[in-house]
Order: structure tokens, then sequence, then C-alpha cells
């Protein structure tokens, strides 16, 4: 670097070097000139080269009778302190600084911050092998902001350090970055899904009307969860029947998987969960464990279901699909959670037991249950479901695991084709498909509807066969129920009720005010509420339930049987 006789450009350091080298003195007296003049230019070249800038200081030092020639050789003594390396020692000297804060380094760092719309602070960076998007807050980030000061600093990062760093990331994040809807596997937008494939590139999969194409980074913000698996590239042509025939169906359920898969495939909720029953040995597991594979590879792939509302969100906001093994039955505030989570809705819980400020989880996701039998219920889960029950497999037709795993994974490139071909018929035909009018989940019906063609389906198929299948499932759950096995049973005995919630309560769950069955509601309050729930599948059973106004007496409610419309009705009275 030059610099010219300019005070202002006169560097600090060359200053300190000019007013504490122990070589001046020699010019000084007049004394040594040449060899002092040859020390403090080696000095001083580490700041700067130009021959008149420091042929002027020499000058300044020098007595004002001086006669010698020190001055005349003050370039040849730049040129030979250069090439003996002295030049070379600023860049010691710059290397040698202060090191930058680690706020700075990592601001200089991260490619974008921004948050998403519960404003949780997200970065993007660069990792090996292409960009990534990593929440601030994450182990992930914790490590990419230690190997990143190391590579600066030489030295690690202390953890209070590393605390303040990140904190003040997210703050930035949250007030100075834009807000962006931030996906997890699959997102997009009307007429258009995108699927990360989970490469180190940052890969992904665009389907529009017009097919499908595989893209470099999306313009879509994708975040990946710790275990985060990688999607083969799909492949056209084969058959998808290969997967029917691995999985062993019959042809209803596999219309029903297939239902799920396509609705699992669309940008957005809401979404059709899907409940795998079936004997021990029956491939529950390993159903599940390839809807896994098509859908949302993880290698926390299979879970337990949860016990508490929180845990289940904190599941949901970390895998796309979610997959819950070898379950019993569950408790009814779950079963409502898993309803919320179908359909998208939102969940809010103490952030920390010190303070009370809330957390926010807004998720809307697919997911399947797997277990024996009857371990769903409730009619409000059932009409969100697509129920499949496998039959046991047959004696001697039983393979090995690594034999069904190694034929999956030669087919799914071609499954994940054609599946990702039907949703770029779906986007198309969306909009003009007409929603089934006596189906809960109207929007996933009409997705899947719009899909059929692109599988040689006629539309309404896969709907039909899993409106079948969910209601024998609602009947089969009703009519085991033990509130709606006592109402059948006092209406065949005394026929059509029509009188207050209490006189049925006192009909149906109090004998004596001594015994209750299991199952039975504690309460009239309870029971107007379980009989609520379960209308909808009691109808389907034959079972009409009926509320009237509420009047001095209570409310007033009506059950009758489908072919006892005309038959007179009792308040049924006199029961004990």
């Amino acid at each position: 670097m030059t610099y010219t006789t300019n005070p202002r450009s006169i560097p600090v350091s060359l200053l300190q070097t000019v007013f504490t080298s122990q070589h001046l003195p020699g010019l000084f007296g007049g004394y040594t000139t040449h060899d002092s003049a040859l020390r403090f230019i080696a000095q001083a070249v580490r700041y700067t080269q130009d021959a008149k800038y420091l042929t002027t200081i020499v000058a300044a030092a020098l007595p004002e009778d001086y006669g010698g020639n020190t001055l005349a050789e003050v370039p040849a003594i730049i040129q030979s302190a250069l090439d003996k390396g002295f030049g070379e020692v600023s860049e010691r000297k710059e290397s040698s600084k202060k090191p930058n804060s680690p706020i700075e380094i990592a601001k200089e760092a991260a490619l974008e911050l921004f948050h998403d719309t519960l404003r949780r602070p997200f970065m993007r960076v660069q990792l090996e092998g292409g960009e990534r998007i990593i929440a601030i807050k994450s182990a992930l980030a914790q490590g990419w902001l230690r190997h990143l000061i190391y590579q600066a600093n030489k030295k690690s990062l202390p953890n209070s350090t590393m605390t303040d760093t990140l904190e003040t990331l997210a703050a930035m994040a949250i007030f100075n970055g834009p807000q962006k809807d931030v996906c997890m596997r699959i997102g997009g937008e009307p007429g258009r899904v995108i699927i990360d494939r989970g490469t180190d590139t940052g890969g992904a999969i665009e389907i529009t009307p017009d097919g499908y194409r595989a893209i470099g980074r999306p313009d879509i913000p994708f975040w990946r969860s710790p275990g985060f698996g990688e999607l083969p590239e799909p492949a056209t042509g084969g058959d998808i029947n290969e997967l029917r025939t691995l999985l062993n169906l019959e042809e209803t359920e596999w219309y029903c998987l297939l239902g799920f898969l396509l609705g699992a495939l669309r940008w957005a909720g809401p979404f059709l969960c899907l409940l795998a029953e079936g004997e021990q040995g029956s491939g529950k597991s390993f159903l599940c464990d390839v809807v896994k594979r098509l859908l949302d590879p993880h290698q926390g792939s299979k879970l337990r279901l949860p016990r508490a509302d929180r845990d289940l969100m904190i599941q949901a906001y970390n895998q796309h699909v979610l997959i819950y093994d070898n379950s019993s039955g569950m408790p009814g505030d779950i079963s409502d959670a898993l309803c919320s989570l179908a359909t998208g809705g939102g969940y809010a819980t103490r952030r920390l037991y010190t303070d009370d400020e809330q957390q926010v989880f807004a998720l809307c996701r697919p997911f399947v249950i797997n277990g024996i039998a009857d371990f769903v219920n409730r009619p409000d889960l059932l009409e969100r479901a697509i129920l499949v029950h496998l039959p046991p497999i047959p004696e001697g037709a039983r393979k090995t695991e690594a034999e069904m795993n190694a034929k999956f994974e030669r087919i799914r490139p071609c499954v994940l084709g054609q599946l990702y071909a039907a949703v770029a018929r779906a986007l198309r035909d969306e909009e003009q498909t007409p929603a089934p009018a006596d189906f809960r989940m109207a929007d996933a019906a009409r997705w899947i509807t719009a899909a059929e063609p692109a599988l040689g389906l006629e539309p309404g198929t896969i709907v039909g066969a899993i409106d079948t299948a969910q209601a024998m499932a609602m009947i089969e759950r009703v009519q085991n129920h033990p509130l709606i096995l006592r109402i059948e049973r006092e209406l065949d005995s005394r026929g059509p009720f029509d009188g207050t919630v209490g006189k049925l309560f006192d009909a149906v769950c109090v004998r004596g005010f001594a015994l209750r069955e299991q199952g039975l509601p504690a309460t009239p309050a309870h029971l107007s509420r379980a009989l609520k729930r379960y209308r909808p599948a009691a109808q389907k059973a034959g079972i009409l339930i009926e509320f009237g106004d509420r009047h001095h007496e209570g409310k007033r409610i009506q059950i009758r049987r489908v072919e006892d419309k005309g038959r007179p009705a009792s308040d049924w009275a006199e029961r004990f």
C-alpha cells in the first residue's frame, strides 16, 4: 500500500514506528547514517513503500549540514528490504490484530436473516454442498457458529458468548428481517407444489399443472429437522400396482392407501389421516414404513403416541408426516388434538415455567396410526380418517424384511413419479372438480378426486372407498360403545324415547344409583355431550338422535331407530 505526504493519510502504525524506532537517533547525530537508515526503513516498509515519503522522513531526521549520500540510497534500501521480506511483516501484523467479534463474523457469514409467520427466527447459510435454511435457536445453528468462529479466530467460543450471539441474530431476524412462510418437506401455493428432496445441494421437485421437474434451490424457504432423510429422484415408467402387490392389499384398502398418499402431497391441508388395523404379523409396521419413505423419510420414522398435546405439537413441528406405531388406545384430549392437527389448528403453551410468555404452534400435518383394533373410537377423528384393515399374511407367503425393502427401493422412484404425475393432474383440475356434499373433509376429497384419472381410476373411486370404510368403522365402534348398547336395549324393549336428558340419564346410565358400567357418562351434562359426539356415527348405525328446545324441566331429546319413524314415543319413565 502506498501513501503520499498528506498528513491525513499517515497511518497510525507508521507514526508509532517513527517516534519509537531505536534507529533514528543514528540519523539525528549524522553518524552511521547508512546503517541507521537501513534498519529504520526495514521497519517502515511494513506500512509504506513510497520512496519519496520515506526519503522525506529520513531527510527530516538528518542534521541540516549533512553532506553524505544516504538520501540517494533510500530507493535501493527500500528494494533491498522488500527483497528480504520485510514488507510481508505488514500482513503478519494485520493478522495479529484483535479478531472480529463473533456477532460481526456471524452477520457477514449469514446469507439472509428472516422470520416466519409465528416470528420464529431463521437464517440461510452456506454449508457443505450448498445453502441451507436453519432455525437460529437450534443445535445445528450452535454447531455452525462454533465452527465459523473457530475458523476465524482459531479459538473456541464460550457458551455465554454463543448464547448472546444467537440471541442477537434472532433479534435481527425478527425485527429487521422479512417475514416468510417457512415449510418442511412440502410447501407451495394454489397451482404449485414444491417437495424438498433432502439432498445436500438443496434440490427440490416442483410440480405444476404441466407436470413435475427437478429444480435447484427453491424460492420457498424449507428448513430441516435433525434426522431429515433424502427422497430419490422420481422416475417415469413402471406400474404403481407393484406397490399394492408388495403390501398385499385388497382393492378397497389399496384405494384407501392411494387416497392418503395423494392427500398428503397437497401443498396445504386439511389432510386425511390413515388408520391401519390388523392382527400381529399382518404387515402394519411395514406399510407405515413404506408410507414414510415415500412422503417424508426420517431417521426417527416411528413414534409413540404422546400423552400430552404439547409433545404432539413438538413432534409435528419436526416432521411433516407422523407415524405412530403399535397404538392400543388414546385419551380423549389427544384424540381432539389429532383432529385439530389434521384440519389445521393452533396450540399455545407457556414458553418457560418462569414467565407468562406463550409459545404458539399452528400446524397441519398428515399422520398415520397403526394398531391391532379399536385404538380410535371417537367419531370426530374417524370422520377425518382413512381406514385400512390389513388381512393376515398367509402361511408360506411371508418374505424377509430385507427382500421387502429391496423390492420397495427398486420401485420407489417409479411410484413417486406416478404419484407426482397425479398431483400435477390434481393441480390442473381441482378447481373444476365438484366437492362431495356429504363428505366431512370436502377439500381433501376434491383434491383426491381430481387426481384419480392420472392413475387410471374413475372419479369418485377412491373417495367412495374411503367413505365406505369410514361408515363401517363408525358403525362397528358405535355399536360396541356401552352407552349406545344401553340405548339400543331400551329402544328394543320400550320403543322410541321423547323426554329430557335427565330422564334419559336415569334410564340408561344409572342402575339403582349404585352401579355404573364403565364408559357410561357420569352426569346428565356428560351424557348430553356424549350424545352430540356420537350422533353422526349413531345415525350411520340406524339410530336417530335429535335435540329439542330447553324448557323448565331441562333440554328435550328424541331417540328412535330409523324404522321406528312413525312409532309413538315415551319418556321411558318408571324405569325402575
